[in-house]
């Protein structure tokens, strides 16, 4: 019964008809510990849990669902005695990584389950910090997918000690950890802006140059083929409807949708287009800064509506490039990719008070909370708490991690 329930839920979660992704491992993770030989009781009702729980919400089906819940807590319970007798195995890893994945459609505290399991995980890792021997499903959890989600929950801020070093490993070539990386420094320029000693002229010229070599890495990432072929237009409005989708067409608001070559050329792209939407304008606060001596009122304090505007130019490259990764044939292939880079684009039209493109990210949020993604569904109602409650004069922050929302 469980073989079939979790074969279930890789059907419905993974595409069949394209590769896996070789740069978001989940699916290798997923079918990899599945497949391990034994599994400790702690790993089998984890496994089992995250069937039950995305079946049971994929499929509105409140006695299975209910039931992952009851696998869910025995195998929580029996993971948090293993942790507190420091018994470490592969087993126990593995069922934290099933954790932090399955928080994305179940999450009983609101996006504070994910941000927990993070952090979980993370205290799991560091006892496996250059342990020997390791086989490659530890490696792929320790090496990227951990480092992923670190990143995509915190968008490169609020990192812990532990938290920096291990993002900032060597990358191994990967491209999605090395712009993520990127995303990393631009958060820490991020931190030095609003920190910074507007007297000291020297601090101030070095924070611009750290801009300018962000930028000068994500455009090093493009021109050496990191991304693979470009985008082209051809996800019509007729494509979106046949393929079920619940979120208006891109054309009136951002231009035609496009098609890629692969997923994860798609979600390379985003995340180029990302990492722009908040480096320009640092750039511009970090320039302003070094070339006018400020003694008076912090340049973060108002930033100026050019910044956004030219943001929103940005966004429209990831908008047009969201409906292609969210077509049926994906699966959920995407979704923690998608879930990222919209909550970025949707923070930048809340603060440009453009509502229909607001609402559009809306239903992009509804589309992936429709399809099981409960992460999807707290950000629908947190951004319409954020839209309602907005009044002028709020101080402006294009980008808040995950865990300041939840804070």
């Amino acid at each position: 019964m469980r073989a079939q329930m979790f074969s279930s839920f890789i059907q419905l979660h993974f595409s069949a008809d394209k590769p896996p992704s070789n740069v978001n491992l989940q699916q290798f993770l997923h079918s990899s510990i599945y497949h391990l030989p034994r599994k400790d009781e702690v790993l089998d009702k984890a496994l089992a849990a995250m069937s039950c729980l995305y079946l049971g919400r994929i499929n509105n089906d409140t006695r299975v669902f209910f039931h992952g819940i009851q696998l869910y807590n025995d195998a929580i319970g029996i993971l948090a005695k293993l942790i507190h007798r420091n018994t470490y195995t592969d087993a126990i890893l593995y069922a934290a990584f099933i954790f932090q994945e399955l928080a994305g459609f179940y999450s009983p505290s609101g996006l504070k389950s994910w941000s927990t399991h993070v952090s979980g995980m993370n205290a799991v890792l560091t006892h496996f910090h250059k342990r020997a021997p390791r086989n490659p499903v530890v490696d792929a959890i320790y090496n990227h997918q951990h480092k992923i989600n670190i990143i995509l929950l915190s968008r490169g801020l609020d990192l812990s000690q532990v938290e920096y070093e291990l993002v900032m490993e060597p990358t191994g070539g990967n491209p999605l950890l090395e712009i993520l990386q990127i995303t990393v420094s631009i958060g820490k320029i991020q931190s030095a802006v609003n920190s910074l000693d507007l007297t000291d002229h020297m601090a101030c010229q070095e924070l611009l140059q750290q801009c300018y070599g962000a930028k000068e890495s994500l455009m090093d990432l493009q021109n050496n083929g990191s991304f693979g072929e470009p985008p082209f237009e051809g996800t019509s409005t007729r494509f979106l409807e046949s393929q079920k989708m619940s979120i208006p067409a891109t054309e009136p608001l951002f231009g035609s949708a496009y098609s890629f070559s692969s997923q994860d050329n798609a979600m390379l792209y985003m995340m180029f287009w990302f990492n722009l939407i908040i480096l320009q304008p640092l750039i511009h606060r970090a320039r302003f800064i070094a070339e006018t001596h400020i003694n008076d009122n912090s340049p973060t304090d108002s930033i100026d509506d050019h910044d956004y505007l030219l943001s929103e130019l940005y966004t429209n490259e990831i908008a047009r490039s969201i409906p292609y990764c969210l077509q049926e044939s994906m699966k959920s292939s995407c979704i923690q990719v998608v879930l990222f880079v919209t909550s970025a684009i949707s923070k930048i039209f809340l603060e440009l008070e453009d509502r229909d493109k607001f609402d559009w990210c809306q239903h992009v949020f509804q589309h992936m909370a429709d399809n099981g993604s409960e992460s999807a569904r707290h950000i629908v109602a947190l951004a319409k708490h954020q839209w309602e409650h907005r009044v002028s004069g709020q101080k402006r922050v294009i980008s808040l991690s995950l865990r300041r929302q939840i804070s």
